[in-house]
């Protein structure tokens, strides 16, 4: 058995379910249709903030191709090996207790473990550098959420490979990734991974790294350079998100940081239309981004959820420590 890491950087998974299923119906809803289908080999990308929507699902009767595309478009295979799935299993699995759903989170993080290694080929696949980041955050949280449910031996070799997750993305890292919002995100992946293995080299590196892009992306208004809408939440979520893990591990953080993260939260709040929803420009969906609103304006208020509707912010499900629960109307 390797050495313990920190099991859960966010809010006791148990006491989350409970006030989500409570408070969030629909939202725990939508979480058990997405895990009861890929219990059924179906994928379907529909989260709340899902970067890639897919909503036509896609049904292996083997094992699952995790570098091929059934419809062509290489995106699909990106949102498949970002591994959201991994985390819509670990809600459905705190919401009821059945079986299918640990069962199938186990066989499909052992495969993918098995059958999908880091060469130079699959960079441009499963390997990307910025599903890397993506896939730290989502892996962490599914391993909080299974805790004490993965067998020591699949359990070891996850850690093996979130470990060379953070190597690797100590190295991919360069003039893009200092202004894109692919650094933001891959840079919040080393952070989640260096707080939970204990490598205050990794979370200095991130936290470096997380502040030099912010300065260069975020503009005086506070609007991400990209003009994306979608770009400018998901960079909002990796560092606020960031934020709220330093803070929680006593990780003092650069105050350009901080100050950058309030510039993009009020330029969201300006630009959103009636209903919190974001423009559907450059790359972006009509999405909800009243959770990340909500969150920035309040860190620490209880666990949030977004929307009274079927979606809710991966970002913010099991994120707060009290359960109290808050459904945006």
């Amino acid at each position: 058995m390797m050495q313990p890491y920190r099991p859960l950087l966010w809010a006791d998974p148990s006491a989350a379910a409970q006030a989500v299923a409570r408070h969030c119906p629909q939202a725990a809803r939508a979480a058990l249709d997405r895990a009861g289908e890929i219990c059924r080999g179906e994928y379907v990308f529909a989260d709340h903030w899902e970067m890639e929507h897919a909503p036509d699902p896609v049904r292996f009767t083997g094992p699952v191709d995790w570098e091929h595309s059934p419809n062509g478009d290489p995106e699909w295979v990106y949102a498949l090996n970002r591994h959201t799935i991994f985390v819509n299993l670990g809600k459905a699995w705190r919401f009821t207790g059945e079986p299918r759903y640990r069962d199938t989170f186990l066989a499909l993080l052992e495969d993918w473990l098995t059958r999908v290694p880091h060469t130079a080929a699959s960079e441009q696949t499963a390997w990307r550098a910025l599903e890397a980041g993506l896939r730290a955050e989502n892996w962490l949280r599914a391993l909080g959420l299974f805790s004490g449910e993965i067998p020591a031996a699949l359990l070891d070799r996850a850690r093996e490979s979130l470990l060379h997750h953070g190597e690797y993305l100590c190295t991919a890292h360069g003039p893009f990734q200092q202004l894109s919002n692919w650094g933001a995100i891959q840079d919040h992946g080393l952070f989640l991974l260096g707080v939970w293995a204990g490598r205050s080299d990794w979370q200095q590196l991130a936290l470096g790294r997380l502040t030099e892009n912010l300065h260069n992306a975020v503009l005086p208004d506070g609007t991400h350079w990209e003009q994306s809408p979608m770009y400018h939440c998901e960079v909002l979520h990796a560092v606020a998100d960031t934020l709220l893990v330093a803070r929680r591990a006593g990780i003092p953080v650069p105050a350009e940081l901080e100050e950058k993260t309030h510039a993009l939260a009020t330029a969201l709040a300006a630009w959103v239309m009636p209903g919190r929803t974001i423009l559907p420009q450059s790359d972006s969906d009509v999405i909800d981004a009243g959770d990340l609103l909500l969150a920035h304006q309040a860190p620490g208020a209880g666990l949030l959820c977004a929307g009274g509707h079927a979606g809710y912010g991966r970002a913010l499900l099991f994120t707060h420590d009290t359960p109290g629960g808050l459904c945006l109307a």
